[in-house]
């Protein structure tokens, strides 16, 4: 797991860093920032990145503002973003920075383990699926490079996070049982959306992160997909 820390105050990341070596064992890599301003989330890419929340004695949302840009600018579950403060009021603040987790530096033992626990899940090794392609042949795709399989012109596409699409030469139900035990759900006949990348539902509207076109629900699966949906999102939590 790829870490960063954050934080004005090296006494602070002595102790996240050792708490986390101890966690993670050998499974680690750790990067700290003293100077925020070094901190580029542009071309850094990490799993977790711890943000303190005072990185600047002159403005104390400075830590906040800067989650929320690496969350805009990272949108997907798997960059997460976790704030860290010594003040019980900043806690409230957490989702409008879309921070995965607020922790307690005052707390840190207990809640650092919670969050990890919950980030490992999200952040660990996808599970890889062979597809039978019409270009490539046969091709293995991890399951969190997909974020929607669809039926279109008589032809089977799966359609990945880098935007990219195949053309498969099997077919949608077969496609929908290999996927079958992953969080996968059918909105509409043909259509098979990972939930990993549903980002709202408007009435019968799915917003679908990396997709910019409009996917509705039938009415029939309605009930069925937002029980499920909801559900998921409560075990990500």
């Amino acid at each position: 797991m790829n870490i960063a820390i954050i934080d004005d105050e090296q006494i602070w990341i002595n102790i996240i860093a050792d708490s986390l070596k101890e966690y993670l064992s050998d499974d680690v890599n750790i990067t700290s920032y003293t100077n925020w301003r070094a901190f580029d989330y542009k071309t850094n890419d990490f799993d977790v990145v711890f943000f303190d929340v005072e990185l600047d004695d002159s403005d104390t949302s400075t830590g906040l503002s800067l989650c929320r840009s690496y969350k805009e600018y990272h949108p997907d579950e798997q960059h997460i973003a976790i704030i860290l403060t010594t003040h019980q009021e900043f806690a409230s603040k957490g989702y409008i920075s879309h921070a995965f987790r607020y922790i307690n530096k005052h707390n840190l033992e207990e809640e650092l383990k919670e969050a990890l626990d919950s980030a490992y899940e999200i952040v660990k090794k996808p599970e890889i699926i062979s597809f039978d392609s019409e270009k490539y042949g046969l091709i293995e795709i991890p399951t969190n490079s997909i974020v929607l399989i669809e039926t279109s012109m008589r032809k089977l596409i799966i359609r990945l996070k880098n935007h990219d699409t195949l053309v498969l030469k099997e077919k949608y139900q077969d496609v929908c049982a290999k996927l079958a035990s992953f969080d996968f759900y059918s909105i509409r006949k043909g259509v098979l959306v990972n939930m990993l990348y549903i980002s709202n539902i408007e009435h019968y509207k799915v917003i679908i992160r990396y997709i910019n076109e409009d996917y509705y629900l039938s009415r029939r699966n309605l009930k069925g997909f937002k029980e499920a949906y909801y559900k998921y999102r409560k075990k990500r939590l």
